[in-house]
């Protein structure tokens, strides 16, 4: 029994000990949590501080920003709008201007019509008087003299128009005469080529073959030259000591003719020396045809 007491005792004793010790554990445990809790809680508030510190200096510097961009976009609009203003100020001096210069200009308009006016007065005036000076020179009326220009104005009208009549004759004439030949010419050409020959086609002899390659020059500029000149075709081929010369204008035959007979006698043979040549020889045709001519006509 006393066994027992004491097993109860101890027991008891114990859990008293470990229900202290555990006691003691859990109050350092809860002050630990306590003293935790509290440095958190601290941290926190410091941090929250900081954080609205910040969040404060943003918001203002974002305001500041804010309000400059606002100031900024405020002088641009000024700017625009100052430039607006003196634009349509301009406008407004360029109008005024304008408006300034019509108003003389429609001044002027009237100043000349006004003086125009006065001009048609002063000239029908003086139309009046000198038709009436007229009159009493002439012993003629304003229906008389009228009559008499008409009757002096259709006979050189009459005059005019025979004059002009026989000149349309002579050149109708001359015009069927040029037909004619060529009508005759074409003829030839197509009917009988031995006389069509004749027609258009002229020789021109040389004194040596070497002369031919001197005619056509380098690269055949001398030759073409003579051909855009004288418009007639150079036919330079295997007929010895000849060149042939083809057209149907036979003026331009001549001339081309004369060229080449010039040029073989002087010996230069370039394109400056022809078109001279050619010049010269033209001039000579046109002198032999005006004396020809001046012939037929005596």
């Amino acid at each position: 029994m006393a066994y027992v007491v004491g097993i109860l005792i101890g027991l008891v004793a114990g859990s008293t000990a470990v229900w202290l010790v555990l006691a003691s554990f859990a109050g350092s445990k809860l002050a630990a949590t306590r003293r935790t809790r509290q440095l958190m809680l601290a941290e926190a508030r410091t941090e929250a501080d900081a954080l609205r510190r910040e969040a404060e200096l943003e918001a203002k510097e974002a305001a500041v920003r804010h309000r400059a961009e606002i100031e900024q976009e405020l002088q641009s609009q000024r700017a625009d709008a100052l430039r607006d203003r003196e634009r349509l100020h301009g406008r407004e001096d360029e109008i005024n201007r304008r408006l300034v210069e019509t108003e003389r200009r429609e001044q002027g308009i009237a100043d000349r019509e006004t003086h125009v006016k006065q001009l048609q007065d002063e000239f029908k005036e003086a139309k009046d008087r000198e038709v009436a000076e007229l009159e009493r020179i002439s012993s003629l009326t304003v229906n008389e003299a009228k009559a008499e220009i008409l009757a002096r104005s259709e006979e050189l009208v009459r005059h005019e128009l025979a004059r002009r009549v026989r000149q349309l004759e002579e050149e109708a004439q001359t015009d069927a005469r040029r037909r004619a030949r060529n009508l005759v010419a074409d003829s030839l050409q197509r009917v009988a080529a031995s006389h069509a020959a004749e027609t258009t086609v002229s020789i021109v002899e040389l004194p040596s073959d070497d002369m031919k390659g001197r005619i056509i020059g380098r690269e055949g500029r001398n030759i073409r030259a003579l051909e855009h000149l004288t418009g007639v075709d150079f036919i330079i081929d295997d007929t010895p000591q000849a060149v042939v010369l083809s057209s149907f204008d036979g003026m331009r035959r001549e001339v081309a003719k004369l060229t080449l007979q010039k040029l073989l006698e002087d010996g230069r043979i370039h394109p400056a020396r022809i078109e001279e040549t050619f010049y010269q020889s033209k001039a000579e045709v046109d002198d032999l045809v005006r004396q020809a001519g001046e012939q037929a006509v005596f």
